[in-house]
């Protein structure tokens, strides 16, 4: 056990000198530095002399750079004034912008001037001859237009069928046979009294029926017929067909000039 021990303590001795290495030779092969990530320094006499250069190029270097730092007189014009140090910047004044006036509205003359209307064909001729050479290019024109061709004496419109046919017995009563109730259209569930051909005499039968205390109104029986105009183009035309139209003055239809629609 005693020898053991000592085996041990001279084993850790001989291995610690081992480790430490005392004993081994101190010099070193002198290796050269690494050049790899050296810079190498290069003097000011080893670097390459440059080309001698002409005088030419070293003037416009010269000129150009003068160019670049003194601005030309419109270059100095359009770039604006920088403002001192603790120097609010001053925006240039605002030029006044004139504004054209707006041309005149253009009065645009119709092209086209008609007279009219006239009931019969033979007075639109008539008017037609009368026009000469005044308004060589007037022309004839029919149009069917809604006019009125009568009139109606009306009982007032019920709200039913039903009560329509008590009025119609009601007015039966008071002597009034020829009527009859009207089923369709704007003057649906009204009575009929009578149909006239012009004003005057239906506007006496309305009288009569007012005078009886029957409630009656007068209305116009609407429809088409055809009616005939001169027309004329430009002012020429409509001075001709205005001087046609004073000439007409006697006629009950009173003619008139009015631009073509």
């Amino acid at each position: 056990m005693k020898y053991l021990f000592f085996l041990l303590v001279l084993f850790n001795i001989v291995f610690y000198l081992w480790e430490t290495g005392v004993g081994r030779s101190t010099k070193q092969e002198d290796r050269p530095p690494s050049t790899d990530s050296v810079e190498r320094i290069v003097l000011a006499r080893e670097l390459p002399k440059p080309p001698a250069q002409s005088p030419e190029p070293r003037v416009a270097s010269e000129d150009a750079a003068k160019s670049q730092q003194t601005p030309l007189p419109e270059q100095a014009a359009a770039e604006p004034t920088k403002p001192l140090a603790g120097q609010q910047p001053t925006e240039p004044p605002a030029q006044p912008q004139t504004q054209e006036p707006a041309p005149p509205p253009v009065e645009q003359t119709p092209a086209c001037y008609r007279l009219g209307p006239y009931t019969i064909s033979r007075q639109a001729q008539a008017a037609l001859r009368k026009l000469g050479a005044g308004a060589g290019k007037a022309v004839m024109v029919k149009k069917p237009v809604e006019v009125e061709k009568g009139y109606l004496i009306l009982y007032p419109a019920a709200d039913s069928l039903k009560t329509a046919q008590a009025n119609r017995k009601m007015l039966a009563q008071k002597g009034l046979k020829n009527v009859w109730v009207i089923d369709k259209g704007e003057s649906r569930y009204a009575i009929s009294l009578g149909a006239f051909g012009n004003k005057e005499q239906a506007g006496e039968a309305l009288g009569r029926f007012l005078a009886q205390g029957i409630q009656a109104e007068l209305k116009p029986r609407l429809g088409m017929a055809d009616r005939w105009w001169l027309e004329a183009p430009g002012e020429p035309g409509r001075a001709a067909l205005e001087t046609v139209a004073g000439l007409s003055a006697t006629q009950a239809d009173q003619p008139a000039v009015k631009v073509c629609d």
